[in-house]
């Protein structure tokens, strides 16, 4: 990587850490994915990844410029974006003045995810299966900035006609009937909806923190989230359930229907009939909403669901987090501390191994911090996280030089 400079970390996940980075003879910026190859415990869907990448050039699909290997890391160095996902300009646009994507915002972005996929599926036989709105990037944070497609790490190429079958994707975001899902306007319901369904995405540590730091708040932080909680718990038997959650957002569509004259013609009042289809498309995006919402949620859980981001990552409170399984006080989350909470040495073992980056067996707490400033949301129907592959393990998969042309 004698070409590029590195600079300060952009993001961290699971198989590693996303960097910009700096071209040194050109000066042009560029964003640097690092992943740590003893992580991937499947070295042909990286392969696979970066072969579809080199083979793509759209002008909606995130742009692979070079990969480097050495003997621990892999690096991608791809275009630079630095506007944001799409489902995040989605919840600014709820709460902006306007309330929504207007029609003719979202008709432009839809244009432009559709031409991307058609270009995958008709140029190179290649379908995505992760498509959400989190693995939309735009490039800059300009209003009509181009929109970029990322995350080809469960794509595949397909030259044969066959029906793929494998359950891929990430839950809440996978519909029975998909060609059916609305583009509606949400409401603070669905947004309520939206971090509930994350809320299950995300790994054990960050939820137990993410209750901890629930019970340390004070009113001001979380009082509004308890009146939410009472108003959505019909029966006031301290959980609430699916069914409790949809009523509650059935009972906003009914109001915003009326509202709805961004969707119908400007100078027209809205007709039962058009109000009647309003509803149906936007009750349709509820039943995707609610979909992977736990069955019950107590009041605790749903504290803890619904929190902020911009509380819960402040500097004290992930350090009061931290210090809840730091029981010894020694500046790290040890093995044993994890296992003292969660009962179990294998359970211990997975959580450590998704969040020590440096491969000390320890949690420090900036790489605590990184877990719980990160999104944890996309699995696989078969497994949510992977056991850390041992040196001997890592030794018997195939090489990634393949990669790199090494």
């Amino acid at each position: 990587m004698r070409n590029n400079q590195q600079l300060k970390p952009l993001g961290r996940g699971h198989y590693g850490v996303v960097r910009r980075c700096i071209s040194i003879k050109t000066g042009q910026q560029f964003a640097m994915k690092t992943i740590r190859k003893a992580r991937v415990s499947r070295v042909e869907s990286l392969l696979r990844e970066v072969q579809i990448l080199r083979k793509v050039s759209h002008p909606n699909i995130i742009e692979l410029v070079d990969v480097y290997e050495d003997e621990m890391n892999l690096h991608l160095v791809t275009e630079l974006c630095t506007g944001g996902e799409l489902f995040d300009r989605i919840l600014e646009k709820t709460e902006s003045e306007e309330g929504r994507y207007s029609e003719r915002d979202a008709m432009t972005l839809v244009t432009k995810i559709l031409s991307a996929i058609a270009y995958c599926h008709d140029e190179h036989n290649i379908c995505h299966r992760d498509l959400k709105p989190e693995n939309f990037l735009f490039k800059d944070k300009a209003d009509d900035s181009e929109l970029k497609i990322i995350d080809f790490g469960l794509s595949r190429f397909e030259e044969t006609d066959q029906i793929m079958t494998t359950r891929v994707g990430t839950p809440y975001c996978v519909h029975t009937m998909p060609s059916k899902c609305s583009l509606g306007p949400m409401d603070k319901p669905l947004q309520l909806s939206s971090r509930l369904r994350r809320f299950t995405g995300m790994s054990n540590l960050k939820r137990a923190a993410l209750n901890v730091i629930a019970n340390q708040l004070t009113e001001a932080d979380i009082g509004h989230l308890r009146d939410a909680f009472r108003e959505i718990d019909a029966d006031n038997n301290g959980s609430i359930c699916v069914d409790e959650l949809k009523m509650v957002v059935k009972k906003e569509v009914g109001r915003d229907a009326w509202r709805a004259r961004g969707v119908l013609e400007p100078w027209t009042a809205p007709s039962s009939k058009a109000v009647t289809g309003y509803k149906s498309r936007l009750l349709m995006s509820i039943q995707l909403s609610v979909m992977c919402v736990p069955m019950q949620c107590t009041a605790q859980e749903f504290l803890a669901a619904t929190i902020d981001r911009n509380v819960f990552i402040r500097e004290d409170n992930v350090r009061r987090a931290f210090q809840h399984f730091d029981i010894e006080g020694s500046g790290s989350i040890t093995l044993a501390n994890l296992v003292s909470i969660f009962g179990s040495e294998d359970h211990a073992r997975e959580i450590v191994g998704d969040i020590d980056l440096d491969g000390d067996g320890e949690i420090s707490f900036d790489e605590f911090r990184q877990m719980m400033e990160e999104d944890q949301t996309t699995t696989t129907a078969t497994a949510t996280f992977k056991k850390p592959v041992d040196s001997a393990a890592a030794a018997a998969v195939p090489t990634t030089a393949a990669l790199t042309g090494a």
